[in-house]
């Protein structure tokens, strides 16, 4: 019993431990678990019942709401920009948008396509009729939806993979009166050279939702001309290698029609933007 009221009190001390941090994964609970049964339980217990209750202690943090809700968040970035300069990344658990001012823009940033996280992240705002089965379906032509208190549309950013490849990143854009949520699989580079570049006090508050979101969408457009700035050092490298006849026929035309391609990739991804774009503007 002496064992038993030692391990309830591991297990409290682990509680607070989980309100306090963000988890990142589960083995960092095996860790927190296996230190507290070192400090109070050493020896006490079988390899088998360390286990057992291991098994137990996970499952009950991972089923409880809050932790549930820590879990869920985990892919959820959450900037809360203030006019008077005093910016922050914030949990979102800790934003209570009801209270958010008019001198305050919100920005969360989801970093997967997941429809739970979705939700949970509507569901704590207070964001109704959220199309979440729309935002799921991966389509090949940006569209605009308005909805009652904010508007949903996706676009086609553009990466290059280390291989030199053309990658298509889809965005979809939920834009409210002071919030604006972005939702995508992975990191973007151009958000993230964003916060990198504007971390600190800035004026960003003062902007409203839309302001800020012509931000966004201008770097966005960025990375169509960095992508054909790729494709312009590829056709030099292809002129100077020509020059030299250090290529065959057949790597040539290869080489051209992949050019060629990518132009075509470009163009087909980029004109569908003007429907949005123009509805966004009326």
């Amino acid at each position: 019993s002496g064992n038993w009221l030692l391990f309830r009190k591991a297990k409290a001390e682990m509680k607070l431990a989980f309100r306090q941090i963000k988890i990142k994964d589960f083995e960092f609970c095996w860790q927190l678990h296996n230190a507290a049964l070192k400090k109070y339980v050493p020896g006490a217990a079988s390899r088998q019942i360390k286990a057992m209750r291991r098994r137990r202690l996970l499952l009950f943090y991972v089923l409880t709401a809050k932790n549930s809700a820590i879990i869920a968040f985990m892919d959820v970035y959450t900037y809360l920009y203030d006019a008077g300069g005093n910016d922050e990344e914030i949990e979102l658990e800790k934003i209570e948008y009801a209270k958010i001012r008019e001198d305050q823009l919100l920005w969360v940033n989801v970093l997967k396509r997941d429809e739970d996280v979705i939700c949970r992240v509507a569901e704590h705002l207070g964001i109704k009729n959220v199309p979440v089965k729309s935002i799921m379906k991966l389509t090949e032509r940006p569209t605009l939806e308005r909805y009652g208190g904010f508007y949903r549309f996706f676009i086609d950013s553009v990466e290059m993979t280390d291989g030199g490849r053309l990658k298509r990143v889809q965005i979809d854009y939920l834009v409210g009166r002071n919030f604006l949520i972005t939702i995508h699989d992975g990191k973007v580079e151009y958000f993230q050279e964003f916060r990198d570049r504007e971390k600190g006090e800035t004026q960003i508050g003062d902007l409203d939702a839309e302001s800020f979101l012509a931000t966004l969408l201008d770097l966005h457009l960025v990375t169509y001309f960095r992508a054909l700035e790729k494709i312009e050092d590829a056709v030099d490298r292809l002129d100077l290698t020509i020059l030299r006849k250090d290529l065959r026929d057949e790597e040539f035309l290869r080489e051209t029609v992949r050019l060629k391609s990518d132009v075509a990739k470009l163009r087909r991804w980029l004109l569908p933007h003007r429907d949005v774009f123009y509805a966004i503007s009326r």
